[in-house]
């Protein structure tokens, strides 16, 4: 699965100024890490990013970590594409 955005502007995450183009680059190279091993690759980048193109606010208290919403959007995403179906 791929990383997810981040939002420098919750809670003045300073630290995320800056970084989105780092986490795409990464999601680029675990996709194509993934291809070459032919591994199923989950791009949730897209699914968690707002109107402005960072993490939502409401997925987020610090602008990384997620809060519980967050998580159960990405299980229900998970769950609506079939990956979490059993054998």
């Amino acid at each position: 699965q791929s990383l997810l955005p981040l939002n420098p502007g919750v809670s003045g995450f300073l630290q995320g100024v800056g970084k989105q183009n780092q986490v795409l680059m990464c999601n680029q190279l675990l996709a194509k890490v993934a291809e070459e091993t032919e591994v199923t690759f989950i791009n949730l980048f897209p699914y968690f990013l707002n109107d402005d193109l960072l993490l939502k606010e409401e997925f987020t208290y610090d602008g990384v970590h997620l809060t519980r919403k967050a998580y159960e959007f990405w299980v229900n995403h998970l769950d609506k594409k079939g990956y979490l179906e059993g054998p």
